[in-house]
């Protein structure tokens, strides 16, 4: 070091003598080549100090950060499966869409919020809420569009800390149509994070298709692990697995027939449900009012969830597998316990009065003056209360249950999120629901469907399926199976004499639905109206009667009936009498299909 000192001591010497002439002796000058002299080796002596000090002290500190590894991971977005009906039409997509992601807090400037939202359209007072949940991998704005990219982008200068991401984004062309059967995908909650299984940000099924297959679909996002050393640079790769994206689904539905069902739905709350009888597969299935799920992918605002939940006819209630009181279309399933149980035959004759009295209760027939002297054809026709009365007190309430049973009845057939078991009463469900006894009464309502008897569109579409196909169970299904479980449960005999008054329902004058036959397909079919309150009569109109307690309409039906490739339930909350209400809309559905060449 005093060397150093010495040697510029020299060198200013040396280039003041070599000088044009000394300057020496310019008094004023000679001041300041001092203090210049002084100034530049307190510098130097700094320097050197500082790089002893650091080599001596701080050496081994800075060594072990340049040495250290750090490791970091990094995830690929794994493209979710698409989801198709029978002929190639998408129903669920992912489509690439712009997030906007703030990587890490500390370098983002708060004064810059205001401008963040004034391009995104999200308060500043949200985004401050979304910066307080997290210090890094912040997601404030999913699905950007074109011009918010732009505009972020010609920003970029100005706002710092941001970043801009490709990312899959899941999207129904369909909208509504099929919002309660696909359903729909949205950001996973905080406890399904902590289970292990999905990232942050990730988004799973949540109701319908995309729950139920949601780990077929979702697949297995990439993942890549690194060393990093203390400089930033990769040193070393310890782990790359690429994105497997997901299995995409083939669905039975065909959305040709969907649409037709929506169309003959329009204004009506209820359901549809359309079963190929020989296979069970689910060909349409509809429930009104829906929803576009499309607003449920990225988030909704408070204001339009507590919209949704205010709705009196509450759109997100899947009404094709919820249950209902099924009403005379559940005298099917009588009919195949009388007749299965040889209670009686296609000749027995039943006196079906106007009405009849059981224990000092009276319980009348639908048509004023009763329909006198009928077998079980006349009775299916022309839904005769009183000949069903009688017949569910000759055949039991245990005979009628476990015909119910074989039509799985009692299950949930099909396991989306809403759906439910049926409910078929028996002496001791009453007792353990009730402590109450079973009655004849109770026996009477079962028979025709009322009381506490319960059963979704679904299970009713099933029954028909069953009498339809010749009498064989096959459960429900919405992939394309080529291996089909066929139980026989019903003799040929009991679908030759059901299969007949179904017929002679719809096509004969006698019939309930004789007003929509067709000219264009035979069907065949059984109508059914589930009371609310005993007050109603079919000859006295629904006007006076709260909107509520207008009974629900039913109508079960299958086409063509020699060789049917359509079994249908119509289900319309509210709407009245089956034959005035819910018959017409199959008989349309039946009609369009036959026009665009579906059935």
């Amino acid at each position: 070091m005093l060397f150093f000192i010495y040697f510029m001591n020299g060198y200013w010497k040396n280039r003041i003598v070599s000088s044009k002439f000394y300057i020496g002796e310019i008094p004023h000058f000679r001041k300041h080549i001092k203090i210049l002299k002084i100034a530049v080796t307190l510098i130097l002596l700094f320097i050197v100090l500082r790089t002893a000090q650091i080599q001596l002290y701080k050496g081994k500190d800075f060594g072990n950060i340049l040495n250290s590894t750090n490791i970091s991971t990094y995830y690929t977005k794994a493209i979710r499966g698409e989801i198709l009906d029978r002929n190639g039409v998408v129903l669920a997509k992912d489509y690439p869409s712009f997030s906007l992601y703030i990587p890490n807090r500390r370098e983002f400037e708060y004064k810059n919020i205001a401008v963040l939202s004034n391009l995104t359209g999200k308060s500043a007072k949200r985004i401050r809420k979304i910066l307080k949940v997290s210090t890094k991998n912040i997601l404030i704005k999913r699905d950007l569009t074109r011009e918010q990219v732009i505009q972020l982008e010609l920003n970029r200068i100005d706002i710092k800390g941001i970043d801009i991401k490709v990312e899959p984004q899941r999207f129904y062309p369909m909208g509504n149509l099929y919002a309660h059967l696909i359903g729909y995908v949205s950001e996973v909650s905080r406890q399904n994070r902590e289970s292990g299984y999905y990232q942050k940000y990730d988004y799973s099924g949540k109701t319908g298709i995309e729950k139920m297959f949601d780990k077929t679909l979702r697949g297995k996002d990439g993942i890549k692990k690194v060393a990093v050393n203390g400089m930033g640079e990769i040193i070393k790769t310890l782990e790359n697995m690429p994105a497997k994206n997901g299995s995409s689904l083939i669905l039975s539905v065909d959305s040709r027939l969907q649409k037709i069902v929506v169309e003959s739905m329009r204004g009506k709350k209820g359901a549809v449900v359309i079963i190929r009888p020989d296979t069970g597969a689910i060909l349409a299935m509809y429930s009104n009012p829906s929803y576009d799920p499309n607003q449920f992918v990225t988030g909704f605002t408070k204001v339009f969830w507590n919209k949704i939940k205010k709705n009196t006819d509450k759109p997100l209630i899947n009404r094709a597998v919820k249950t209902y009181p099924p009403g005379s279309i559940f005298k099917v399933v009588t009919a195949a316990a009388a007749l299965e149980n040889h209670v009686i035959n296609s000749t027995t004759k039943i006196f079906s009065p106007p009405q009849i009295k059981v224990a000092n209760q009276v319980y009348h027939d639908w048509k004023k003056g009763g329909f006198g002297l009928i077998n079980i054809h006349r009775a299916i026709a022309s839904s005769s209360d009183v000949f069903f009365y009688k017949l569910g007190l000759m055949t039991g309430a245990s005979k009628i249950r476990r015909m119910a049973l074989k039509f799985g009845l009692d299950r949930n057939l099909f396991k989306l999120i809403g759906s439910q078991s049926g409910l078929i009463p028996s002496p001791a469900w009453k007792w353990r629901r009730f402590h109450k006894k079973w009655y004849a009464g109770n026996t009477i309502s079962m028979a025709i469907g009322q009381g506490y008897v319960r059963i979704s569109p679904l299970q009713a579409a099933v029954v028909t399926a069953v009498i339809a196909n010749g009498g064989y169970f096959i459960k429900p299904h919405i992939l394309i199976k080529k291996e089909i479980k066929r139980i026989k449960i019903i003799g040929n005999r009991t679908i030759k004499i059901i299969r007949s008054g179904m017929h002679d329902a719809v096509n004969s004058s006698i019939g309930t639905a004789f007003a929509s036959r067709s000219n264009m397909i035979v069907i065949a079919g059984k109508t059914g109206t589930a009371q609310i309150i005993r007050t109603i009569s079919r000859d006295k109109k629904n006007l006076h009667i709260p909107k509520k307690f207008i009974p629900d309409a039913w109508f079960i039906s299958f086409a063509p009936y020699k060789h049917p490739k359509f079994a249908m339930a119509v289900f319309i909350e509210n709407g009245g009498f089956g034959g005035a209400a819910a018959a017409p809309v199959a008989k349309r559905i039946y009609d369009q299909s036959v026009k665009a060449g579906i059935i």
